[in-house]
């Protein structure tokens, strides 16, 4: 599992070295994409240490959903991650949307829901991000998050045991690993998630607590 999700940050890493490379050549500025690989190398650091220690609480943090958002859609748009075949959108909630929790986990929950949807599109498609809020769910206040795509649903392996650590026996398909993890880290920060999947395509929503600093502020 450590080797799953480390090999996330690890391939940004490797994808951003040759962007690096070509702004380089062309005497372009590369500030942005050395912060970026700079915070790619601290995250499979923390990745590591959850996995052979014991993390810090995730609520110790706060962490704005949309600017996480909008750093992954550009993190894909401006890597070699994103085929020129698949397009990514973000329809963002307007003012900050805060939760209590690491910024690492939400992006650890994008990369694989992202990678997820985009392998499912080998003939290319698109795949959408929704963010909304604040929303009453069951007595609580959340903030939504949906990422969507196109491609011909989970494999049915796959779904019949949706959030639990089994691999799909589609060779080179870890969806069912990375789904598992997704689960957890969604629990971790306090939120439930939900998927929908049929041939017409697969909507994961996930649903954040609004920190309660910003409940109280805003009641």
């Amino acid at each position: 599992m450590v080797v799953h999700e480390a090999n996330n940050p690890l391939s940004i890493i490797r994808n951003y070295l040759g962007v690096l490379d070509d702004k380089l050549s062309r005497q372009e500025p590369v500030n942005v994409e050395l912060t970026i690989l700079g915070e790619e190398i601290d995250r499979v650091s923390s990745i590591i240490k959850g996995f052979v220690g014991t993390p810090p609480p995730d609520n110790e943090s706060i962490t704005e959903i949309n600017r996480i958002t909008s750093d992954i859609v550009h993190l894909f748009r401006e890597s070699r991650f994103l085929p020129s075949s698949v397009q990514i959108s973000a329809q963002l909630q307007p003012g900050p949307c805060e939760i209590a929790g690491s910024p690492d986990s939400l992006k650890q929950i994008f990369m694989n829901l992202i990678k997820n949807a985009i392998e499912a599109m080998p003939g290319g498609g698109r795949i959408d991000i929704v963010s909304q809020g604040p929303m009453q769910r069951n007595g609580a206040s959340y903030y939504v998050l949906s990422i969507s795509d196109c491609g011909g649903g989970l494999p049915p392996d796959v779904r019949a045991r949706l959030f639990s650590p089994v691999r799909s026996s589609k060779a080179g398909d870890n969806r069912g690993l990375g789904l598992s993890i997704v689960h957890d880290l969604v629990k971790k920060l306090g939120g439930l998630i939900t998927c929908d999947s049929d041939a017409q395509g697969t909507r994961f929503e996930i649903l954040l607590p609004v920190r309660r600093a910003k409940i109280l502020a805003t009641a």
